[in-house]
């Protein structure tokens, strides 16, 4: 693999031990004028517009678009992006190291940068993967670009004849197609590159040639047959990651049979790995399996994730399993008090079973955190609300 390859796909990125180490809570960015401040989606689109001038500003929103909502993929990518390219943190002066080939000075330049002790934002990265293993990573080359401008006395990637590198630019703008072009062209010149398969795949998967992304990923767990290889390629370069993105195009064709088997076999090597045990269950919701559903959806929560606490627990409470749910449902707060969707069920639950104030409590904190998507369970919450409240002043 190139230096210049593995600097794009920053798995020349040193890992650190920080147990125990959590970033702090950012102020939340206010939102232009008619934008739904509960909406993920809304940080998500704020983000993405500040951070090639403003990484600060950007990653306090992708921070909240985490916390709004924990299930998507492109706000830790965006977390993560932010963290190195805001030179006033930590992240931003994050270790890197390479032969990298710099269009400004036309030679070639070494650039070595010690890593301090620091929550590690390849975390973020894979926690974006997890989510969705094909997710768009539209800011590879800015990261890449600015690290690279950072430390090299400006020097950049842009105007280099890398075909690898050429890829990363069609891609980031959208240039889907040339970029698989591009790829292939590198992957001639340099075997060894195996990553690009996964880039590829990426891009194959968002024109919706699935069946192309499928033979792209499979190339790269064929061509990565170690785990020393595996390893140094970063969170990109998993064979789990790589397994369980087949899966998820299987899914995405209909095949569900064949998604099935892909989840099975990933459990089969790694039985903890919790995305596949939370797609087991989709599927078997799917078919109408609720025993393997709410079997699988158990596995997958072992450690809280709000999203899927809060589906096993609507599936446990559609089972006749109230004290189950609530337990789930709060489960999902304690993990993310800023997740919006389990507040309404548990409240629901307590008004039920005769809690009324801990129901005012909830449905009040629903109402406050729901985005607008959830505007028809708001007006319901609101009129429970009112009932409540009526009910419990004195004549």
């Amino acid at each position: 693999m190139s230096a210049t390859r593995s600097l794009l796909l920053l798995a020349v990125l040193a890992r650190v031990d920080v147990a125990g180490q959590q970033p702090p809570v950012p102020p939340r960015p206010a939102l232009g004028a008619g934008q739904d401040t509960n909406s993920a989606e809304a940080y998500v689109a704020f983000g993405m517009l500040q951070i090639p001038d403003h990484p600060k500003l950007a990653g306090d929103a992708f921070f909240w678009a985490t916390r709004l909502d924990p299930s998507s993929g492109a706000a830790w990518y965006g977390r993560w992006a932010a963290q190195l390219l805001d030179p006033d943190t930590p992240a931003g002066s994050y270790a890197m190291s390479g032969t990298i080939q710099t269009s400004s000075a036309g030679t070639t330049e070494t650039v070595e940068i010690t890593a301090p002790p620091m929550w590690d934002p390849d975390s973020l990265r894979r926690d974006a993967l997890l989510r969705d293993p094909l997710l768009y990573l539209r800011l590879d080359f800015i990261v890449a670009d600015q690290l690279v401008r950072r430390r090299s006395h400006g020097g950049t990637l842009m105007g280099t004849d890398d075909p690898a590198l050429q890829g990363q630019v069609d891609y980031s703008i959208g240039r889907f197609a040339e970029a698989t072009r591009d790829w292939a062209r590198a992957l001639h010149k340099h075997p060894g590159s195996y990553g690009l398969h996964v880039d590829r795949a990426r891009a194959f998967a968002i024109m919706s040639q699935y069946d192309s992304a499928v033979q792209e990923l499979r190339r790269f767990l064929a061509a990565t047959p170690t785990r020393v290889e595996q390893r140094t390629l970063g969170p990109d370069g998993s064979a789990r990651i790589a397994q369980y993105a087949i899966g998820r195009l299987h899914e995405s064709q209909g095949d569900l049979v064949a998604a099935r088997a892909d989840y099975d076999g990933i459990l089969a090597a790694d039985s903890g790995f919790s995305p596949a045990h939370a797609a087991l269950a989709r599927l078997a919701v799917a078919r109408h399996d609720t025993s393997v559903a709410l079997t699988e959806y158990a596995r997958a929560t072992l450690v809280a994730d709000p999203p899927i606490c809060y589906t096993y627990g609507v599936l446990l409470l559609g089972s006749g399993r109230a004290a189950e749910a609530g337990g789930q449902f709060s489960r999902a707060l304690e993990a993310d008090s800023d997740y919006a969707p389990p507040y309404y069920p548990l409240a629901v639950l307590e008004e039920s079973a005769g809690f009324d104030s801990a129901a005012v409590v909830h449905y009040t904190q629903f109402i406050a955190r729901a985005p607008r998507t959830l505007a028809p369970i708001v007006e319901v919450a609101r009129g429970r609300l009112t009932r409540l409240q009526a009910a419990a002043r004195p004549n």
